[in-house]
């Protein structure tokens, strides 16, 4: 719109054609006064008219106009000429803040010009409930060179990102960067970045965009951090377990990270562990089998009537091989898809006569369960598939290699007709051309002759194949299982080794008193092989020493060495043929516990660092001893160690140790108990020097909050401009009747002795130049001017003078017109500086105005300072 011409009389004389000009001067001058006149005598509608809408503007009204402004948009609210037109215009900022702490805080400024603190009592109230345990939240970025642009070719680095707010490129989370660190990992330096008011999860890939000036920069990718912890249930694991338990996550690269249980197993559930007694001797890894019984047939069974590895058929045809035995139980393990039931007759197979174990029978010892198969431990039991996941020997002592001949000579000779399985499918005759020929051999030999016969030397018709034989240490991939009922069975077995009949050994010695020199259980030597041995048995009668050799061939015969200095003379050597086989010899216990608090399920307390996602882990607790196993995921933001974040559940009291033993530290938690007046969720107190009276009838019109309650206190705030610090002391409304602070020693009050606050009603007190800051003083100053566009940025800096310590955190009025309303200021040298992020609404509404508070402990803790106004350009387009 033009503007409206207030003076129009000098057009007049050439609105008349030029004959009046002319010839009639005066009438045209007459015309021309008339109009002046009209135009500059305030009284006239000409004058007026001109003049119509700068009176509708309170920028230019006229002073008797502003009346008619006040009472249309402030209504009930106090009237001051010098002010009214500032107030009119920003008074919709007011009303949009009614009930809010920035509204009645802006309520003060406008028609007070005073600055106030809001106490909420809330704050202070204990709620037992209410405990904050909050986490601290880290990005784990890839590896860069710390040197970003953006689209104009400016460099930035990461100390340009401290104390901004940034954004995921995927996730869209948001939060402000607290700070930075490089940490060497896995030998990579690797940048960490802290955040506050985070907003959303970060993902890994996402890129950190920022808003720098008027362009956006990318800061680099997130690697991700650990972020879960799936437990294998499949695995087992410890049980015992609580929630609440915290576990060391250990996996191939990672460092530090942490979980804490959150799900255990209730339900007492039977698990099996295998302790190695005997290592034995003569076992491969390749080749051993733990063989572990699946199926118990409960009995009274103290002869033991049973043997080891013999053959047991129900009527119903159900094989399954005895494993071993107590005097309560016999340990069988069942052929595949086989089961024994109560109800069906069990017998032995190879006896003669067999003998029969039926339900409630004749015999002394009839049955009294059988229990269901259970398979869960120790997980698969042969390694001929090749699977990693297999029970395998895990390591070996005592190893010696040899190489053996391993062909069956079943293959080579006429079938069994009792037992056909696995052997030749017809004769192999002596004089055969071809012994390798199949049929009639079940299959070649292992030479390198193809054509093999009764003249084909031994070295051509066989091979020699190596093995790598010792002791049994333990075994990897071990399964506890679960729900066992009644004692497992186990013994390791080496088919291959067991079929060469290799047998312990028994020395005689001279004298024969010599044998009881040896200790059961000790290691010996041969002289001369250096071969050891374990000695099993000693007989000081006859002179005998049994011995385990820890060598395929054993001892030669020679003299013997033990504990005891001196050798021993061995005048004999033989065969203990009542011994076990090498590769059958080891002696297993298993044993069954019954137990609760199996883990779960886990939450990650602490990422750590390192860590690679899909990698195999396992929670090991402070020792290193593995709880479970699972898998890791790392594909989000990490967390560290947890704190309290709210207190307002805490009381005040001596601080305790972990034994529950008093310490000398008192927290002074400050809470209150709720009275349902002072002293609730829904009570105020403004802290002014204007007494209660003065404002709270227009405070209650105008932005109170409905259903809340009002209360007032004098509050008298004195800013040292000097280097001095300064101590007074005011007393009001004394009325001559004395005072509790007369009684002190007015020489003796500083700046460290706590401030008194109280309403204009009773005695007043205040020490301190600054009563909340403690002596403190904050200057805060934005960089660039004092007003901010729509969807541009702004950065203050902060000056501080005698700050206490701790972090200072940033608020700002009008939250909804900004990215974050919070964060934190990042102060180096009494200096810091913070940057706010306003939002691009796309919508028309004017001019609008915010502040910027400062506070201490949190972004909600006590105010120390409030800046502004400062504006908010409408830069956007309907």
């Amino acid at each position: 719109m033009r503007e409206t011409e207030k003076n129009i009389a000098f057009f007049i004389e050439n609105q008349f054609p030029g004959i009046y000009r002319e010839a009639g001067p005066e009438l045209v001058k007459i015309v021309e006064e008339y109009y002046r006149f009209m135009e500059e005598d305030i009284k006239q509608s000409h004058y007026i008219g001109r003049r119509i809408f700068e009176y509708r503007d309170i920028s230019t009204t006229l002073n008797s106009m502003l009346i008619y402004f006040k009472n249309k948009f402030l209504k009930d609210l106090p009237f001051d000429e010098t002010t009214v037109k500032f107030i009119v215009r920003h008074i919709q900022d007011l009303y949009h803040r009614k009930g809010t702490k920035d509204g009645i805080i802006l309520f003060f400024r406008l028609f007070y010009n005073e600055s106030i603190e809001i106490y909420y009592p809330a704050s202070q109230m204990l709620k037992p409930s209410n405990a904050k345990w909050q986490t601290g939240v880290f990005l784990e970025m890839e590896e860069n060179n710390n040197s970003f642009d953006d689209i104009d070719g400016n460099t930035f680095t990461y100390a340009d990102l401290i104390g901004r707010n940034i954004t995921g490129s995927i996730s869209g989370a948001k939060a402000a960067v607290n700070s930075i660190n490089s940490v060497l990992i896995n030998k990579t330096l690797t940048p960490i970045i802290y955040l506050d008011a985070v907003q959303g999860v970060f993902t890994k890939y996402d890129e950190l965009l920022t808003r720098i000036g008027e362009n956006i920069v990318r800061f680099g990718v997130v690697k991700g951090s650990l972020s879960d912890f799936t437990v294998d249930v499949t695995s087992g694991g410890t049980t015992g377990n609580k929630k609440g338990n915290i576990f060391d996550v250990v996996s191939a690269g990672g460092q530090s990270g942490r979980a804490i249980v959150t799900e255990i197993t209730n339900n007492p559930t039977g698990q099996v562990t295998y302790e190695i007694e005997d290592g034995g001797f003569g076992y491969s890894i390749e080749n051993t089998r733990l063989v572990v019984s699946n199926q118990s047939i409960v009995l009274e069974n103290s002869e033991r009537v049973f043997i080891e590895g013999e053959r047991l058929r129900d009527t119903d045809n159900n094989f399954g091989t005895v494993i071993g035995q107590n005097d309560g139980s016999v340990g069988v393990l069942m052929d595949p898809g086989d089961e024994f039931e109560i109800n069906r007759n069990i017998s032995t197979v190879d006896r003669n006569p067999n003998l029969n174990i039926v339900n409630l029978g004749s015999q002394a010892s009839p049955i009294v369960v059988i229990t269901p198969i259970n398979e869960s431990s120790p997980g698969p039991m042969f390694v001929d598939t090749g699977l990693n996941t297999d029970v395998k020997v895990s390591d070996l002592i005592n190893q010696e290699t040899v190489s053996l001949i391993t062909d069956p000579i079943a293959n080579f000779i006429e079938p069994d007709v009792d037992h056909p399985e696995g052997l030749a499918t017809g004769p192999v005759y002596i004089n055969s051309p071809n012994y390798n020929a199949v049929p009639p051999a079940a299959a070649a030999m292992s030479g390198t002759e193809p054509s093999a016969n009764l003249a084909t030397s031994l070295d051509a018709a066989f091979d020699l194949t190596p093995f790598d034989i010792g002791s049994i240490v333990g075994f990897r991939n071990i399964n506890p299982g679960s729900d066992y009922r009644n004692d497992v069975f186990a013994y390791a077995v080496d088919d291959t080794m067991k079929l060469f009949d290799r047998y312990n050994q028994i020395l005689t010695v001279d004298p024969p008193e010599t044998a009881t020199d040896f200790n059961i259980g000790e290691i010996i030597a041969e002289v001369g092989t250096g071969i050891n041995a374990k000695v099993l048995a000693t007989d000081g009668n006859k002179g005998t020493v049994t011995i385990l050799p820890y060598s395929y061939y054993g001892y030669s015969g020679a003299n013997v060495i033990g504990a005891v200095p001196g050798q021993v003379n061995v005048i004999d050597i033989s065969v203990d043929y009542n011994s076990k086989n090498l590769g059958d010899n080891a002696t297993i216990d298993p044993s069954t516990d019954f137990a609760s608090g199996r883990i779960r399920a886990v939450k990650i307390y602490n990422s750590g660092f390192g860590y690679v996602n899909n990698a195999e882990a396992y929670l090991a607790d402070e020792d290193g001893v593995p709880q479970i196993r699972g898998t890791i995921n790392v594909s989000s933001q990490g967390v560290t160690a947890g704190y309290w974040g709210d207190f307002s559940s805490h009381l005040n009291g001596y601080l305790s140790t972990s034994f529950g033993e008093a310490t000398d530290e008192y927290f002074d938690g400050n809470m209150r108990i709720q009275d349902s007046d002072y002293f609730q969720e829904y009570s105020y107190e403004v802290k002014s020097t204007l007494p209660l009276s003065q404002y709270e009838k227009l405070l209650k019109e105008n932005v109170h909050l409905a259903g809340t309650k009002l209360f007032g206190q004098f509050y008298y705030r004195y800013k040292n401009t000097s280097a001095l610090q300064q101590s007074f002391i005011r007393i009001f409304n004394d009325d001559g009747r004395g005072s509790a602070l007369d009684v002190a020693d007015p020489a003796n009050i500083s700046t460290d002795i706590t401030n008194l606050y109280s309403d204009s009603t009773v005695i007043t007190s205040d020490n301190d130049k600054d009563a909340l800051n403690g002596g403190a003083v904050y200057t805060v100053t934005p960089v660039g001017g004092t007003s901010i566009n729509e969807g541009g940025s702004l950065t203050f800096s902060v000056t501080l003078t005698n700050h206490p310590g701790g972090v200072i955190y940033w608020t700002v009025s009008r939250p909804e017109d900004f990215t974050f309303d919070s964060g934190n200021v990042v102060v180096s040298n009494n200096t810091g500086t913070f940057q706010i992020q306003a939002d691009a609404d796309f919508t028309t509404e004017g001019e609008e105005t915010f502040y910027i508070t400062l506070h201490t402990g949190s972004g909600a803790g006590p105010v120390i300072h409030t800046a502004g106004p400062f504006t908010i350009n409408d830069t956007s387009t309907a």
